[in-house]
């Protein structure tokens, strides 16, 4: 599953037009618990240093018990909470499919 996220996140970094290249990669943090996509972009001051900025977008948690991951957004106070409107499923194709649709927009805007 997390191969297949790393697709995702990849194609997502092949599809950026010519323009957003070198503004915008998107990375894949993975813990032992859930995977984490983040919105890169470099520092837009260079008084604020070399290190570019990395924005959470959304979070996978797997449960081992059940099988199935769960996705998480942020909240305006940037706490991840549970994204009720998608139910948990045990095909994390089908909820990359719906993160990158994101018809409520919580996800990319």
């Amino acid at each position: 599953d997390v191969a297949r996220v790393r697709r995702w996140v990849k194609s997502r970094n092949d599809g950026l037009s010519a323009r957003a290249r070198g503004q915008i990669v998107y990375e894949l943090d993975v813990s032992n618990r859930h995977v984490t996509v983040l919105e890169c972009r470099p520092p837009w001051r260079a008084d604020f240093g070399p290190e570019w900025t990395r924005f959470p977008i959304v979070r996978f948690h797997y449960t081992q018990v059940r099988r199935e991951w769960a996705t998480f957004c942020r909240d305006r106070n940037l706490k991840f909470r549970r994204y009720t409107p998608m139910p948990p499923s045990g095909q994390i194709e089908t909820l990359l499919a719906a993160v990158e649709a994101d018809h409520s927009g919580v996800f990319w805007g």
